[in-house]
Formats: structure tokens, C-alpha cells, sequence
């Protein structure tokens, strides 16, 4: 029969014992930040310390990028210095999100790493052609965001509108919601101030007016509309007959013009003409007093004035 012996410890040994637990658990190792985001291109840094003291470069072992399970390090070029690394993305680098994972001398650091790349426009848009799928289902299959319903909105326009004349939309404001609008795939207004609109058509030819309102970069509705500008027609009137003419609305000094000579200021303009001939009128509109008009805007009319037929009674 086996007898159960016990040995006590004296007092020395267990202060080895403690002394080297607490040096064990002391021994740390960190990263700042633990988590990075590329919009660009850019390099970004981060710090590595050990017990609160820089870490070596020769404390590091090795590093590896996995997107998903895969080892991807052709993403990032990666530099070691005393107490940081330098991660710059390549060109072979995808948006979405991956893990970077360093071993060192006294065990290993995780950072994740997002790469939305969304200050670099043609990355997810040329993307998003090769694959033959919108920027929207891209970001949402790469994870960069989760789809919201969109909401329906509609905008007509009648099909045609002559030179000079402007278009105003005023859309119903939402509190945290950016409005734009592109008139022809041009960016002509956006913000969260931005749901009115006052455009004014200047050339001739088809047009197309896109507006789409976002919350965080993800578009919840969007519509389209198109019409078709031609040129203003000419008024007809006869020699010495008055025609009256309006200015746009909605500022405080107007100045009508022809051929550079001023012939009055004010909303309306009355004006006859002793000559036949084609005739322009220009009026230049400035001092807008209501928000989202441009700042001048010039407007024109084409007066055709034709001789006035004299009728004479007979003997």
C-alpha cells in the first residue's frame, strides 16, 4: 500500500516561483492601430511594442496577408523598422477586407485591414465593368456595405424647353441625406443643402437629368429624366410697334443690352424699333435673392422686325 507523502516549500522557492510568473505575464506585445483602412493608395504606418518599448525590426519573424483563406501578399508591399511597419498597397491590392498577421519573437499580432479604395473612383467602377455588375453589388459582395431598399421617387420633364430658360426641382428634404444632380453626366450640385435645383439650358440638343439621394455613400433613391433643348424662336414684330420682354425672376438688378449699349434696367424691358432687321436682346440678371440661382445669369432674345405695311384710303 502506497503511502501519500506531502513536501512542503519553503519560503525561498516559492518566491522564485512567483518572480517568474510575474515576469511572464508582464511580457506583452501590441499594435497600434489594430485596425487600417485604405481609401487611397497611400502608405499607412503602424507601431509595435513590447512591454511598452519599441520592438526591434530582428524581432520579427515573418508577416502574411490572407483575404478570406488565401495568402495574398502580393497586396502589400511592407517595410520593418525599429518599432513600426510601413504597409503600402499595389496594384494587385482588392477592395475588401483582409488580415494581416505578423510573428514575432514573443508570439504573434493581428491587424485588420479594409481596402474600400473609395477615394480612388476608377478602382471600383472599373472593377465593377470587368465583372459586369453595378459599384453597388460590388461593395455589398465585397462587404463594404449592406444594400438598403430603395425608395421610388419619379421626375418628368416636359420633352421640350428653349435656350435661356431654366429648370427647377425642388425635392423633398430628408434630415442626413447628400442630394446630386448631373445634368449630361456632369456634376452640377451636391450636398445635403443641395435638393433644389436651378439650372439653366445655354446650348441646344438632348439632355439627360440624373438625381440620386445617398445616406453614408449608399444611394436609397434615384431617377432620371431627359428632354430636349432647342433654340429660342424669334419674336416677329412690325417697324415702329412696341414688344415687351420680361427678365427671369429672382434677382435684384437687371441691365438689357443691345449691341453692347444699355437700353434700361429693370424686371421688364419696352422697346420699339424704326428699321426692319433681326435684332438681339441680351439682359444680364444679377444680386440672386433666392438661394440656388448662379450668380449672373444672361438671357437672350431674338427679335425679327419686319416693315410695317402703310394703308392709305382711296379718293
Amino acid at each position: 500500500m502506497y503511502q501519500k507523502r506531502t513536501y512542503p516549500i519553503t519560503g525561498p522557492a516559492v518566491a522564485v516561483i512567483c518572480a517568474l510568473f510575474s515576469v511572464a505575464a508582464a511580457g506583452q506585445i501590441t499594435v497600434q492601430p489594430a485596425t487600417i483602412t485604405f481609401h487611397t493608395y497611400e502608405p499607412q504606418s503602424i507601431n509595435l511594442t513590447y512591454n511598452g518599448q519599441p520592438l526591434p525590426a530582428t524581432a520579427v519573424i515573418s508577416h502574411k496577408v490572407y483575404a478570406g483563406k488565401n495568402a495574398r501578399d502580393d497586396f502589400f508591399t511592407i517595410v520593418s523598422a525599429d518599432g513600426s511597419m510601413t504597409i503600402t498597397p499595389t496594384q494587385q491590392a482588392e477592395s475588401g477586407i483582409s488580415k494581416f498577421i505578423i510573428q514575432t519573437t514573443h508570439g504573434p499580432v493581428t491587424v485588420d485591414v479594409y481596402t474600400p479604395f473609395d477615394n480612388t473612383p476608377d478602382c471600383l467602377e472599373n472593377r465593377a465593368k470587368g465583372e459586369g455588375c453595378s459599384v453597388e453589388d460590388l461593395k455589398m459582395r465585397l462587404g463594404l456595405y449592406t444594400r438598403s431598399p430603395r425608395e421610388t421617387i419619379t421626375m418628368t420633364l416636359p420633352p421640350t424647353y428653349y435656350t435661356g430658360q431654366t429648370l427647377c426641382f425642388d425635392m423633398e428634404k430628408t434630415p442626413g441625406r447628400t442630394y446630386t444632380w448631373r445634368v449630361n453626366n456632369q456634376l452640377v450640385a451636391q450636398g445635403e443643402e443641395a435638393n433644389c435645383l436651378n439650372y439653366t439650358f445655354n446650348t441646344p440638343g438632348p439632355y439627360v437629368i440624373e438625381y440620386t439621394e445617398s445616406v453614408g455613400g449608399v444611394i436609397v433613391a434615384k431617377t432620371t429624366a431627359t428632354t430636349n433643348v432647342v433654340g429660342a424662336p424669334a419674336l416677329s414684330v412690325g417697324t415702329n410697334a412696341e414688344i415687351a420682354l420680361k427678365a427671369p425672376e429672382g434677382y435684384g438688378r437687371y441691365v438689357w443690352k443691345l449691341d453692347g449699349m444699355v437700353l434700361g434696367e429693370g424686371l421688364e424691358l419696352r422697346r420699339s424699333f424704326k428699321h426692319a432687321g433681326d435684332y438681339t436682346i441680351v439682359v444680364e440678371a444679377s444680386q440672386p435673392t433666392v438661394s440656388g440661382l448662379e450668380p449672373i445669369k444672361l438671357s437672350q432674345y431674338n427679335v425679327n422686325v419686319v416693315e410695317k405695311l402703310q394703308f392709305s384710303e382711296r379718293d
